[in-house]
């Protein structure tokens, strides 16, 4: 009987090791399940994709291709926008343009950018450009933002809407946190020879690129809304460049989201030859060159994303990917708005952008065209 002891101790503890394990995988199921019914009690990784889904699919096929521009949005839409972080209502112009009204024969300054420059999550009339239009009374402003656009295709919109235009100034609105791998994704799409708009394309490029590790274990294990919540605990308290913050409590109590893809981005160090940085200094030139040929004076505003300004300080470092534009644009002798400072120190009284969505809200477009109408005339 001593003998047996062992034994059943053994027993014993594989029998509670078991059951500590079964009663534990029950328990993560039910939590994860109890954050999937919910999506404002998941991590903000997931909140951030479920905002962006919610966003993106009331746009992804209402687009008008374009095999110059990729696309344009639909003209004389009024939309009602729904998501998780505001409700807006998306105007377009006769040309598929965030305008209130038909275009003149001639304008002064040309508004160029992604989303950011659109006005999304405020409306039109609190949009950035909008807003400097009111300001500049003496000046017509034509706003030609399209959601995804680099400087390669805020370049092609240029030279095909507005070179006719003879306009005085052009605005190209760079949001490098997102531009590198728009252009990415439009030359991408140039050269491969697949039967989809671009639109189409740029949503699905991530998922056609990971095809094959699809579907795995690894890949579903690391896509659980599991493996976010604990990232999130986390990666939030390692050290160095292994630290990621994922969510910011600001000094009005507003509380802002971090995708982990722009933090990894705002850490990574340029010396300017990456082939990303080579295909926007490409793009600048073909920018530069129409905008010359059509009389007009080029500027750029450097537009942040939060997790540049909030969760990582980049406003200093010339290893950035936005210090080495602003070191190629003085180079060039190209004026240009800084606004990561100016946004950056905005915060510290109001919360410029939304939770979750990488827009800037009413008070951050507000600070861009007061910036703006400030620096202008140059």
């Amino acid at each position: 009987m001593v003998k047996k002891q062992p034994k059943k101790r053994l027993l014993l503890w594989t029998a509670t090791l078991l059951a500590t394990m079964a009663i534990g995988l029950l328990a993560a199921k039910y939590f994860a399940a109890w954050m999937i019914a919910d999506p404002l009690r998941a991590p903000p990784v997931v909140q951030i994709r479920a905002q962006g889904k919610l966003l993106t699919a009331q746009r992804l096929d209402n687009v008008i291709p374009d095999e110059d521009v990729g696309f344009v949005l639909p003209p004389n839409t009024d939309q009602w926008v729904q998501t998780l972080d505001f409700d807006f209502r998306r105007v377009t112009d006769e040309h598929g343009f965030i305008n209130a009204a038909a275009w003149p024969d001639q304008v002064d300054i040309v508004f160029l950018g992604d989303s950011l420059a659109m006005a999304e999550g405020v409306g039109l009339e609190n949009g950035f450009a909008s807003r400097i239009d009111k300001d500049l009374t003496e000046q017509t402003v034509l706003n030609l933002a399209v959601p995804g656009a680099g400087l390669e295709r805020q370049y092609r919109i240029f030279d095909k809407f507005a070179a006719d235009l003879s306009p005085r100034l052009v605005v190209a609105c760079i949001y490098i946190s997102s531009d590198l791998s728009n252009d990415t994704h439009f030359l991408g799409w140039l050269e491969e020879p697949l039967d989809m708009n671009f639109n189409k394309y740029r949503l699905s490029y991530s998922r056609r690129n990971a095809r094959e590790e699809r579907g795995t274990l690894q890949w579903r294990v690391r896509h659980h809304i599991l493996a976010d919540w604990v990232l999130s605990v986390v990666e939030p308290v390692l050290w160095g460049r292994h630290e990621i913050m994922h969510r910011r409590v600001m000094p009005d109590g507003a509380e802002l989201f971090f995708s982990r893809d722009a933090v990894k981005f705002s850490k990574r160090s340029f010396d300017g030859s990456e082939a990303e940085l080579e295909n926007l200094f490409a793009s600048l030139d073909r920018l530069q060159g129409a905008v010359q040929k059509a009389d007009a004076d080029l500027v750029f505003m450097l537009l942040p994303g939060k997790e540049e300004i909030f969760a990582e300080d980049v406003v200093a470092r010339r290893d950035s990917a936005a210090g080495m534009l602003k070191e190629e644009l003085e180079r060039r002798d190209i004026p240009y708005l800084d606004l990561y400072p100016l946004l950056q120190e905005a915060g510290r009284q109001y919360t410029p952008f939304f939770t979750r969505d990488a827009h800037m809200n009413d008070y951050g477009n507000k600070v861009v065209a007061e910036a703006f109408t400030h620096w202008f005339p140059l």
